[in-house]
């Protein structure tokens, strides 16, 4: 009735190296951002992430840690430039294993509709879902740590041929993904951070 993974003593030794290595303190509160999509257009816009990253840390205290694959590196070093401090960054540099076990040392993981969610619900890690163009109720996550934003449009959820059956919002985004505001996903993030949120 639930996600479960398991990560060996090696893949959590991983983890604690790579992230000291990188100046994180024990102490420190890490959230996790993935802001990536295998399809371009389906994403919340990365400016909305910035905006989020840097709201968390100063209103929260907490370190950005970045995932996503080596094609994201690009779309990763935009971000990075723009969050101060400047984010831990993983993109393109950790395979599933190392992920999922960097992963479970996060208080929390905001994300786009992708595997990397189901895998935060695996390890028990609370998390944000930004669901827009895809049915949160057939793909979204399974667990009781887990918060799902979502604007219902007349069109939702679509086909995903984009922009043939709606327009792009002036960013290139669909605008159900563009409904969804910064402090809504702020206020979202807090509530998991302090553990009311479900």
């Amino acid at each position: 009735d639930h996600l479960e993974a398991w990560l060996s003593k090696e893949e959590a030794a991983f983890a604690d190296d790579f992230l000291a290595k990188r100046g994180v303190g024990e102490g420190e509160r890490l959230v996790a951002i993935h802001p990536f999509s295998s399809h371009p257009e389906k994403p919340w816009h990365e400016d909305n992430f910035v905006a989020l990253a840097n709201a968390l840390r100063e209103r929260h205290g907490v370190r950005i840690l970045l995932f996503g694959g080596k094609r994201d590196r690009e779309l990763a070093a935009y971000i990075a430039d723009r969050v101060r401090p400047a984010p831990v960054s993983a993109v393109g540099e950790t395979d599933l294993r190392q992920t999922m076990a960097l992963l479970s040392k996060c208080a929390l993981l905001v994300c786009n509709d992708s595997g990397i969610m189901h895998l935060a619900t695996a390890l028990g890690v609370p998390l944000v879902a930004l669901f827009g163009p895809s049915p949160h109720v057939l793909f979204g996550p399974w667990g009781k740590k887990c918060r799902v934003l979502t604007k219902r449009f007349g069109c939702s959820p679509c086909r995903q041929k984009f922009f043939t059956e709606c327009e792009p919002s002036p960013r290139g985004r669909p605008l159900c993904m563009e409904a969804i505001t910064v402090d809504e996903v702020v206020a979202s993030s807090a509530e998991m951070l302090s553990g009311k949120g479900r």
